[in-house]
Order: C-alpha cells, then structure tokens, then sequence
C-alpha cells in the first residue's frame, strides 16, 4: 500500500478537519439537533461517515500492517459502520417526518453503498485479491460522497428545526407581551 500513502494523508487530514468543522456546527445548533430524532440520526450519519474515512485512512497507513490485517480491519470497521447506518435509518423512519423512498435513498444510499462496498474490499484483501487497493479507492469516494450529501442534508434539517422552534415560540412570546400590556 506505499505507493497509496500520500492519497491516504491527504484523505485522513481533509476528514479530520471537516469531522472538527462538523463537531462545531452541531455544537453551534445543539437545541436544533437535540431536539428532532431525524436530525440527530443525519448528524451521526455525518460524523460516521467522515470518521469511517478517517478510519480507512489511518488503517491504510499502519506501518506494520499486513494485508491480512488490512482486510480484517476493513470488515470489522464495515460491519460496525453498517450496524450503525441501520439504527440511523431506523432513527429517520421511526420520527414524526416520514421519509419516502427517494429521500431515503438520498440519505442513506451513499453510505450503504460505501460500506457495503468497504465490507468486501475487506473480503479481497483477506483473500490476497491484488485488485482490492483500487477498490478501496471507491470506497473512499463513496464516503466523501456520502459525507458531503449527509452534511447538506444536515444543514437544511437545521434550518428547518430552528424555524420550527420559531414558530412554536411565537405565540407564546405573543401571549406574554399581550398579557405584560395589559398590566
């Protein structure tokens, strides 16, 4: 995997950096978060997959790692990373917003894809496939892809949660300004 080291840095470094940028937006917009089922299961779906490529990344880049310890890494890190995605699609669906299909598949589609797709590079490299580096290189822009959509994903959801609270607060801010008027 030495001819793949630079790729790997530099995927590593841009997905520590955007987890950082991600772990501060949230922070920003907590109450929006916290409060909305579906938003909080877009967010983990963003951090998952950005720290799944993180995770890669740093696999790829272990010195003493054999190939066979490559695969084993790889399948263990898809089948923790697609145990995940299933409780966060339970998460979207089980929330007052009811996703269609295509949203779903928007949402979701990506990730599955790239972990699915992780889950057997694991299997090729454990079975010596020479052909698995260039599919783990897939792996990686399914990841950035699915990154990048959940992320945008996250920032509408945001926008619409906090509008939402707006217009729950509303009449209540009427409300107390009416009744302070009167008095």
């Amino acid at each position: 995997m030495e001819p793949w080291h630079d790729f790997y840095m530099t995927a590593g470094g841009a997905a520590a950096a955007l987890v950082g940028l991600l772990f501060v937006g949230v922070s920003l917009h907590l109450d929006a978060v916290v409060n909305r089922r579906d938003v909080r299961a877009t967010a983990r779906g963003a951090f998952q997959s950005l720290v799944a490529l993180l995770l890669v990344s740093l696999l790829v880049l272990v010195p003493q790692f054999t190939l066979d310890d490559l695969g084993k890494a790889l399948v263990a890190l898809a089948v923790v990373g697609l145990l995940g995605s299933i409780r966060d699609a339970r998460g979207m669906w089980g929330s007052s917003l009811l996703l269609g299909v295509g949203k779903a598949v928007r949402k979701l589609g990506f990730r599955f894809a790239g972990l699915g797709l992780l889950l057997a590079v694991g299997i090729l490299f454990l079975n010596g496939n020479t052909g698995a580096p260039g599919w783990l290189l897939l792996v990686v822009f399914l990841l950035v892809a699915s990154s990048a959509q959940t992320a945008w994903s996250l920032l509408i959801e945001v926008a619409e949660a906090k509008e939402a609270i707006k217009a729950t607060a509303a009449p209540v801010v009427k409300a107390v300004a009416s009744r302070s008027a009167v008095t």
